[in-house]
């Protein structure tokens, strides 16, 4: 009877411990299916973290090449602008000289006038 007894309360030891075992094991696996729900949720934000650089990223080089293109045009119309004041220099440095020979054909007729 007392060797029953026994027998019932190791069977009753066991059963509680593959209870144990059973609740540890589910617990695990929500434990898990929580650590790849985040896990998909972190994934997710690191690819849409990573598209928001990429954009911005594309924006910022479309954004250097547009100012690139501007500076060009600028260094563009700066030479043309040198390019400009040489001539002109050279063109009031020709009426200089132009203007200082009329000065002296007139001085020569107005010797010969008063002549």
């Amino acid at each position: 009877n007392k060797q029953l007894e026994n027998m019932k309360k190791q069977e009753q030891r066991k059963e509680e411990e593959l209870l144990q075992v059973n609740l540890d094991l589910s617990g695990k696996k929500e434990a898990l299916k929580e650590m790849k729900t985040r896990e998909m949720s972190l994934q997710h934000t690191m690819e849409k973290l990573n598209q928001d650089w990429e954009l911005k990223l594309s924006a910022k080089e479309l954004d250097i090449s547009h100012k690139h293109q501007q500076l060009s045009l600028l260094n563009n119309k700066l030479e043309q602008s040198e390019e400009k004041i040489k001539l002109l220099e050279s063109n009031v440095t020709k009426l200089n000289q132009t203007t200082e020979k009329w000065k002296k054909v007139m001085m020569l007729l107005l010797c010969k006038c008063l002549m």
